[in-house]
């Protein structure tokens, strides 16, 4: 195959390539937002139904209330996620490592009195 006519197939595929990703997120942004419990929403999370409700009453994670079922949407859970990521951690210090002392030599196990 010649260097055109590789170049034409990348640059082909490469189309493709974006034009697949842009009906993809077209297809995704037009989706509802799925509703899940406060157990699916934990499960989610990786954290315990409690750390859920904590998070809830807090104001850092919103919901809704349908009927007697409290419900957190799929893009929420998502802000949540980013804003948790997002948040200004303290950096981790260490103190320098000091250096070894020398030890002084130990008699031999052979030598020395009884």
């Amino acid at each position: 195959m010649s260097d055109d006519r590789l170049a034409l197939a990348v640059a082909e595929l490469v189309d493709a390539i974006v034009a697949a990703v842009q009906a993809e997120a077209a297809t995704t942004a037009d989706t509802p937002d799925r509703l899940l419990s406060v157990d699916e929403a934990a499960a989610a999370l990786g954290v315990a139904r409690s750390t859920t409700y904590h998070e809830i009453q807090a104001g850092r994670l919103h919901s809704l209330k349908i009927g007697k079922r409290r419900m957190i949407s799929t893009t929420t859970l998502r802000d949540y996620i980013e804003a948790a990521g997002s948040a200004a951690r303290p950096a981790v210090t260490r103190s320098p490592v000091p250096s070894p002392e020398v030890a002084a030599p130990r008699a031999s196990a052979g030598s020395g009195a009884r």
